[in-house]
């Protein structure tokens, strides 16, 4: 039976059952969403949440208009 999102989506692609060819999309679309989350996990900066703000403020800190020299 095939483990990894790639394996599943080669048997997609040569399945010809009908009901085969469901179980397998349901299967690639479950594999697709834990890769998909741990992607989104190997990428998080390991500080995230840990920065000093005060060196970036966030927007609503920042002034809402800046005057331009004519």
């Amino acid at each position: 039976m095939p483990k990894d999102w790639k394996e599943l989506s080669e048997a997609v692609r040569r399945e010809q059952d009908p009901q085969k060819l469901l179980e397998l999309v349901e299967e690639l679309d479950k594999a697709l969403e834990q890769h998909e989350k741990a992607m989104k996990e190997k990428n998080r900066s390991p500080h995230e949440n840990k920065t000093d703000n005060r060196s970036n403020p966030p927007h609503s800190l920042l002034p809402d208009v800046i005057p331009m020299s004519a």
